[in-house]
């Protein structure tokens, strides 16, 4: 599906928690990630292409955020001036071919509950030719939500306002429907209007293109009549002002600065970690403190903060525009503390990106390297800063920084003030990595060399396929090794852990999203086939199957299966699994040790004898068999084919390509880093070094390491994580701020989402 995420609004409601510059749908609201990022992460599963309508002086904002996600396919549609959504959806669906899916998604909510199953209830709708709508049930009395009247399965209504009579849900601003049949659900003389912009119309929704047009919302403009109710599988949350915000994070965390005595209906939400907020004998009020500004209103008058901005913005503009983060195109500045002698700011640098020549005419400024390393350049003169040291730039002084590594770089810098000390440590937390000992699998082609190329242990087992080294998955679960947790399951260690500490860009998922293994093919494996998401929802109650293969050895003369080695069709395929020929029809591929090949879903492929494969794949056991040379299982019945199924899976298009990835190795600290593959499900480099290595984790996501080669020890976090490693040995690292510290001779897969 093409997703269309709807991403503008200035969030008037929300000041000073959001500002102009930095609305709501980027706020840090939950788990380290906005909004914004959790539509996207949520959506992942179902969509191919995104396309963001926001406005153009979010750019930045939208840009930065998306870091957090590799090699989405993702495009823009920008206005110039904030118009309601109609406008952008419709032009947006004016471009898109007629059978298109369309999945329109807002950016304004929490959504708490079993999101997948609603999408899948929507493209049920979507097959049946139909626009379909999510709707959720009212729980509470806020202003500012909109509804959906229906009747049965069928809509009646759209409202603004809550209807007097009837049935009623709210409306959760999640639609979906081919594009042609959304646009033929619009008002006709709407969207004619809207045809007749499309001559001037280039991507961007200049100020020349929405003259005239009414803001209308999409509800607006759909017929009721062309659309079905999707009853949500989920809690809806919308934040739709202070009290909303309030409601749902100010009761969810807990905080020792903030104390209430005598105290009746009334809300604090406070941004100071370490500034105390003091009630005494108050109600009805709500209560929001930020760096920069105190507001303070009776719980009733919460909603006039959006006139006050509008009667005030003239005196100050700089209250409701400024905001404590920036975003520019090379990474973003973020003020942590300001009086008015100096000013101290957090500044990340992306990689490979600099912050341009300039001069400041009133202010030095002094930047201290906290993590990668620096290029400033100084009047001229170039030097490169590592960690803990600093430069500084005199008044007048023209400076540029550059981040020339794999990795962000992060600086201090303090203007008009004393330097500050750089601070690279990290709060202790136990168990930040752990040693997985791996679940054993034996196959029919299966057989010992596990053992003789990676050390694995193999318990006398003959015929052992694959080695699960990172598993929550029930057909083979790898187990804690070490430390305070040995012996749990690693589905057991994280639900002790929590979930939180998999990385917020695990939360859309409802398991555990990636399973590593090795594989030692002995012997040939089954011609076959793995399904999309889309694909194994609704049919095997499970995610599909994107996979990298990454050879660790190969005997000369190996080769694997990738694909087609011309155009085919179902029944050619069909005949072929029948009298023995599919071999004829596939892409033979010689492989070697050290080569990577990205297999998507719908492709057909097998491992030839003689390679054993680190493979990194979704978590998922389906897998459909086409063909399988004919053998036996240990009863002696032949294995089970899913001709069928797999007939309705398989892209049946040439694959005459070659699927070696080529990506450069490029210098990393005391070795090379290579970006084996990325999707939008994960994203594996290698690492090979000798001395030491060190590599950053975050809260976005977990890491597992897979040591292909060499022996010596790691440190993770602050010291707690100490321990040995040798080939063959896989680790899981939680999602948070530390570095993961290799030293001897190594070379090892990082594997995070």
């Amino acid at each position: 599906m093409k997703c269309f995420v709807l991403a503008g609004g200035n969030s008037d409601r929300l000041w000073p928690l959001s500002r102009k510059n930095y609305p709501k749908q980027f706020m840090e609201i939950r788990d380290h990630r906005s909004m914004f990022q959790e539509t996207i992460l949520r959506n992942i599963p179902f969509s191919d292409e995104y396309v963001i309508l926001a406005n153009r002086r979010h750019e930045n904002i939208l840009r930065g955020q998306l870091r957090a996600f590799q090699r989405l396919n993702c495009s823009f549609l920008f206005e110039e001036e904030s118009v309601k959504t109609a406008f952008p959806v419709a032009l947006a669906l004016l471009r898109c071919r007629p059978e298109e899916e369309i999945l329109i998604v807002s950016t304004d909510a929490i959504l708490d509950g079993d999101y997948n199953a609603t999408v899948m209830d929507l493209k049920r709708i979507v097959a049946q030719g139909r626009v379909g709508v999510v709707g959720a049930a009212a729980m509470n009395k806020w202003e500012g939500y909109s509804f959906i009247s229906y009747k049965g399965k069928e809509v009646t209504g759209f409202s603004s306002v809550k209807p007097e009579s009837g049935y009623y849900v709210w409306d959760c601003g999640i639609v979906a429907g081919r594009a042609k049949v959304l646009l033929d659900a619009m008002d006709d003389r709407y969207l004619t209007r809207c045809r007749r912009r499309m001559e001037s119309f280039g991507g961007v929704i200049t100020r020349e293109v929405s003259a005239g047009m009414p803001s209308l919302a999409l509800g607006q403009v759909l017929r009721p009549d062309c659309a079905t109710l999707v009853r949500a599988h989920f809690r809806f949350h919308r934040i739709v002002d202070l009290k909303t915000f309030s409601d749902y994070k100010g009761k969810r965390e807990q905080d020792s600065f903030l104390l209430k005595v005598l105290c009746r209906n009334t809300d604090v939400v406070n941004t100071e970690e370490e500034k105390a907020v003091v009630l005494n004998n108050v109600e009805d009020l709500i209560v929001v403190n930020t760096r920069d500004a105190l507001y303070i209103s009776k719980k009733e008058s919460v909603a006039d903060i959006k006139q006050i901005t509008s009667l005030n913005y003239g005196k100050n503009p700089a209250i409701f525009d400024r905001c404590d983060i920036a975003y520019y195109n090379w990474g973003m500045r973020q003020t942590l503390y300001q009086t008015g002698g100096y000013k101290v700011n957090k500044v990340l640098v992306y990689p490979h990106k600099e912050i341009p020549t300039h001069a400041h005419t009133q202010h030095s400024a002094t930047f201290s390297v906290v993590t990668g390393t620096a290029v400033i350049s100084v009047n001229g003169v170039e030097k490169e800063t590592f960690l803990n040291q600093s430069v500084y730039v005199p008044i007048g002084g023209k400076h540029r920084v550059e981040n020339r590594r794999e990795i962000n770089l992060t600086l201090i810098e303090t203007v008009l003030g004393k330097g500050i000390a750089a601070d690279d440590g990290v709060r202790s937390m136990e168990e930040v990595l752990v040693r997985l000992r791996p679940a054993l699998r034996e196959c029919i082609w299966g057989g010992v060399n596990l053992s003789k190329a990676l050390g694995k242990k193999l318990y006398g087992k003959k015929h052992v396929g694959e080695s699960w080294e990172l598993s929550t998955h029930p057909g083979g679960e790898s187990v804690v090794d070490d430390g305070k947790y040995a012996g749990k399951t690693l589905k057991q260690f994280i639900e002790i852990i929590g979930k939180d500490k998999l990385g917020w860009k695990c939360q859309a998922f409802s398991e555990f999203p990636l399973l590593i293994k090795f594989i030692d093919a002995h012997r040939s494996l089954s011609i076959q086939v793995h399904p999309s998401d889309e694909y194994a929802f609704p049919h095997e109650n499970e995610y599909g199957k994107n996979e990298l293969w990454y050879v660790v050895d190969a005997k000369p003369g190996a080769y694997i299966y990738a694909g087609f080695n011309r155009n085919v069709t179902r029944s050619e395929v069909l005949r072929r699994t029948q009298d023995g020929t599919l071999e004829e029809i596939l892409q033979k591929i010689p492989v070697k040790a050290g080569q990577t090949y990205f297999l998507h879903t719908g492709m057909v492929h097998a491992i030839g004898a003689g390679c054993i494969i680190c493979e990194i794949q979704q978590s998922s056991n389906v897998t459909y068999r086409l063909y399988d040379y004919d053998r036996k299982n240990d009863r002696g019945e032949p294995r089970e084919l899913h001709i069928e199924k797999a007939l309705d899976v398989l892209n049946y298009k040439s694959s005459l390509r070659e699927f070696v990835q080529r990506d450069r190795s490029e210098p990393y600290g005391n070795g090379t880093r290579t970006l084996l593959g990325d999707c939008k499900y994960f994203s594996a480099s290698k690492y090979e070094a000798k001395g030491e290595i060190s590599i950053t984790v975050d809260y976005s996501s977990f890491c597992a390491f897979v040591v292909l080669e060499g022996k010596g020890k790691v440190v993770a976090g602050d010291g707690v994580s100490v321990k040995t490693f040798r080939r063959g040995e896989t680790f899981f690292g939680v999602a948070h701020k530390y570095v993961f510290r290799g030293s001897g001779r190594i070379s090892l897969i990082a594997v995070t989402l």
